[in-house]
């Protein structure tokens, strides 16, 4: 009969925190590669034209980039 010992449910604990890590960490790459991709094609398109003075006030200047 085999038994489970301290050492075996902290490798356990462990391995499972690493997967966790490890899944986390490649849904955080493919967040990465759409944004660096967005700002390249942003980069690589027109220039948008900046609102003229008359309308700053009633401009939402959070929603330019």
């Amino acid at each position: 009969m085999m038994r489970i010992s301290g050492l075996h449910i902290a490798a356990a604990g462990a391995f499972i925190i690493l997967v966790g890590l490890g899944t986390w960490q490649l849904q955080r790459r493919a967040e990465k590669l759409d944004l660096i991709a967005r700002h390249e094609q942003a980069l690589n398109g027109p220039a948008e034209q900046f609102p003229p003075d008359r309308l700053w006030e009633s401009t939402d200047f959070s929603k330019l980039e």
